[in-house]
């Protein structure tokens, strides 16, 4: 599984002892207004302030945001030593739990984490239409399921599908927002517009780009720009669109319209899999309730019909991670990771464990997200669909079924064997066993060779085999002067004389 977005964000610690809300102060920068009239320089004597001269005022500002401690907790089911230890492949489930379950989870948990509050504290909320309406949304909670919903004001009416249009549209408004004044990814990494989004979409803004002749992004879908196509997988990036570097996000957020709720529009999150309870044969070997658990593709997931794609700037939000250090030596609490990372634990489980036999998997979240640069990200919320197949149908006539061959044998020699062209002298050469009847080889006595055609009508009647077959005769049954080696009054229906080595005149 991939769809990772721990690298796409900036992560800082959330040192102890500084309560669970902190505040940031983000110094705001001030335009000058360039418009202010110029005044001529007077210097002549007693006349105006030339010493004083009237200044225009700059100021300055700042946003104070707060940024607060969320927390997750995670454990896996019990599990019991004396039960495991007699189970076949125990050894293998248990490295596969652990390798391709558990350390997986963190990667989707945080990543997940990630890509919602970035959608909250972008700055930017567009719907993709003509206009690029501004909306607003939030997260909505629904018993165990988690925020499975979000409420917003954008009508699915209103909503379409991204365009190159849309992302031209965005350019010089992220650049006036100062997008392009910091570059995160080093002095070689060029001015170009990360763009977050599915692998459909960006399909589709590839048609469109390179179908449509107005658009300037035409043909624009390409590894030409730095000297080593490499460096876009090295940055994360799948390949460059007009003035955008795109990422993309398998695990992209979708959503399917519900209805209105109230003043708002519901939509619900469709994520990529799903579980369902895992086959289990017979039980015997089985060493947790039941068969389990196992996941696999969402199929609504691909035909959801909603999704959020980004504008993003790494700097635009920082994930915190708290701090679980030492408070005091002589305190020797455990150091715990609070980011995910999983634990085996024997204490406290809910039932005795004196023998120390039974434990369970044990992971800790205690993020905070502080928007750092919130105005150098942005949101779409748009349409989308699965690849739509075109109905294509052939340009040629149906060729029906014509019989085929397939036979890798060389050519076999006719029953009837024409002697016609042959010059004086030449006749027909086989060793014992170059020639076969219904597959049985046929032998020429001590001569070792035939001479002619006579000859070999002489041998095939010589031979018991063959002569019970009927009589062999040097014939001209189509009348044309030319010998043919014939099999008249024949005891059977097919018969198949196969010469594989002879001297057959051209």
């Amino acid at each position: 599984m991939s769809g990772t977005w721990l690298g796409k964000v900036q992560t800082q610690s959330w040192s102890n002892f500084q309560g669970t809300v902190q505040y940031f102060d983000k110094y705001e920068q001030v335009f000058p207004n360039p418009l202010k009239a110029w005044q001529a320089k007077d210097i002549a004597a007693c006349s105006g302030t030339p010493c004083d001269v009237e200044a225009s005022r700059i100021g300055w500002g700042w946003s104070r945001y707060s940024v607060y401690k969320e927390i997750s907790s995670w454990e896996s089911a019990l599990l019991c030593f004396d039960q495991i230890r007699d189970v076949s492949h125990a050894r293998d489930h248990l490295d596969q739990i652990i390798n391709n379950i558990l350390r997986p989870a963190t990667d989707i948990i945080m990543s997940y984490y990630m890509k919602k509050r970035a959608a909250m504290h972008a700055k930017t909320k567009k719907i993709c239409n003509p206009t690029l309406t501004d909306f607003t949304f939030e997260w909505v909670e629904s018993g165990d399921d988690g925020e499975i919903y979000i409420d917003t004001n954008a009508d699915p009416t209103t909503v379409y599908k991204l365009s190159p249009q849309a992302l031209q549209r965005m350019v010089m408004p992220m650049t006036l927002q100062g997008y392009m004044d910091t570059n995160v990814l080093g002095k070689d990494f060029p001015r170009l517009i990360e763009l977050i989004t599915g692998m459909e979409t960006t399909w589709e803004l590839m048609r469109q780009a390179n179908s449509d002749s107005t658009t300037p992004l035409s043909s624009y879908w390409r590894y030409t720009d730095w000297t080593d196509a490499n460096n876009y997988w090295r940055y994360g990036f799948s390949g460059q669109l007009g003035n955008y570097a795109i990422s993309v996000d398998p695990f992209e957020l979708r959503f399917n319209y519900v209805g209105k709720i109230g003043a708002n529009y519901r939509y619900q999150v469709v994520l990529p899999y799903r579980n369902v309870s895992a086959e289990d044969d017979d039980g015997t070997e089985n060493w947790q309730t039941g068969a389990g658990l196992r996941m696999e593709p969402n199929p609504d997931y691909e035909k959801a019909q909603y999704a959020f794609t980004y504008i993003w700037h790494r700097a635009a939000g920082t994930c915190m991670v708290a701090d679980a250090t030492s408070v005091h030596p002589d305190m020797p609490f455990m150091a715990r990771d609070l980011a995910g990372k999983w634990q085996f634990v024997t204490h406290d489980l809910g039932c005795p464990n004196y023998k120390q036999n039974k434990g369970l998997f044990y992971a800790d979240f205690e993020l905070a997200w502080k928007p750092s640069q919130p105005e150098l990200s942005a949101i779409f919320f748009h349409k989308r669909e699965p690849a739509c197949v075109p109905e294509i149908e052939t340009c040629n006539d149906d060729p029906g079924h014509p019989t085929q061959y397939y036979d890798s044998a060389n050519e076999r020699c006719d029953l009837y064997w024409d002697l016609g062209d042959c010059e004086e002298g030449e006749g027909i050469e086989i060793e014992n066993g170059d020639i076969t009847v219904n597959g049985q080889p046929l032998s020429f006595g001590g001569t070792g060779c035939v001479a002619d055609l006579d000859a070999l009508v002489a041998a095939l009647n010589a031979n018991a085999y063959t002569s019970a077959l009927g009589t062999w005769e040097a014939s001209d049954p189509d009348g044309d002067s030319e010998d043919e080696l014939v099999l008249t009054n024949p005891t059977a229906d097919d018969v198949d004389v196969v010469i594989t080595c002879c001297t057959r005149p051209t």
